[in-house]
């Protein structure tokens, strides 16, 4: 059976230490006070207890400001440490420890994207009747959420080409700007250090080894471009390795010769696009997190509707 007084007693007894800490504190306040402004040139002391009292007694009102400061920070400091450790807990308490440590691993991150631009390109290729090469560039701004600084590796990788002999896929370029002028770069085709290397079915690009000044700091760019090759009527994911604040999507195509369109993994509807001739645009408020993807979506109408003049089946929509 629960003791229903064990609560209070332990609360007195929490409530008489901090009493006594807080007592002593006063305590040697005034010490300090009443030594520091005693006269001690006028007592009948030897010179060095004159020289060195004034001094201790400053010593013993200086340290329980330095107490209460020290005090004050390390509480906040363990209020953080208690919130981040049992968050997890908080917000998946129904859930199973495995998948409530899945969510802590999502709580846990520190290195966002708090906007991430990415702009297609569609081109036809002439000597390739039924493909396109779609050019991506990928541009984005790193924030550091912790209040001291941290290496983060900056690294770009795209899928090995599905149609070679069509075109390969190709990264042509990697870049960074840091906004102290420090570890700032830009790796072009034709460059050595943007040697790709094919991991696991991808080629993947690393930069150098760049790190992030403490929240908040001024925006980390960064920015990416790859040259792959699909067929007219397609559509390719692109999966957030970060988690994203702020997204954008831009599609140019050829106009009046293909509709595209955008879907999420992890939302049903998009708000509409802005379009104009040969460009479309959509700007989503809600963030991603880590494995939610996009997937850009384009038709060849004009192939369509000769088809259609056939009699032949065609594919009819393309979600927007």
């Amino acid at each position: 059976m629960v003791n229903p007084f064990l609560g209070v007693k332990r609360f007195w007894m929490v409530r008489a230490e901090r009493v006594k800490y807080f007592g002593l504190l006063a305590l040697s306040f005034g010490i300090g006070a009443t030594g520091a402004s005693w006269p001690w040139e006028q007592t009948r002391t030897t010179e060095v207890l004159r020289a060195v009292a004034p001094k201790v007694a400053e010593a013993l009102m200086i340290a329980p400001i330095l107490a209460l400061m020290v005090d004050e920070a390390a509480k906040r400091k363990l209020l953080r440490e208690f919130a981040v450790d049992v968050s997890s807990n908080i917000i998946g308490r129904h859930l199973p420890v495995s998948m409530r440590e899945a969510v802590r691993e999502y709580l846990s991150v520190s290195v966002i994207r708090s906007r991430w631009l990415v702009t297609y390109t569609i081109t036809e290729i002439p000597s390739s009747p039924g493909y396109v090469k779609l050019h991506t560039r990928s541009e984005w701004e790193l924030a550091n959420r912790l209040e001291k600084s941290q290496a983060c590796p900056l690294r770009f990788e795209v899928e090995k080409s599905w149609f070679p002999e069509v075109g390969e896929t190709e990264i042509t370029r990697l870049g960074f700007e840091d906004p102290y002028g420090i570890g700032s770069f830009d790796y072009r085709k034709g460059d050595e250090r943007l040697g790709s290397t094919l991991q696991e079915g991808y080629w993947v690009v690393k930069g150098k080894p760049i790190t992030l000044g403490p929240h908040p700091h001024p925006a980390f760019k960064c920015w990416a471009e790859c040259d792959e090759v699909y067929p007219s009527n397609y559509s390719t994911p692109f999966v957030a390795a970060l988690p994203v604040e702020s997204l954008t999507v831009k599609v140019k195509y050829p106009d009046g010769r293909f509709k595209v369109g955008l879907q999420l993994s992890f939302e049903d509807s998009i708000d509409n696009p802005s379009r104009s001739p040969g460009e479309v645009l959509w700007e989503l408020s809600k963030p991603m997190l880590v494995g939610h993807a996009f997937y850009t979506t384009w038709l060849r109408t004009d192939t369509n509707k000769r088809a259609a003049a056939r009699g032949e089946a065609t594919e009819e929509s393309v979600p927007e």
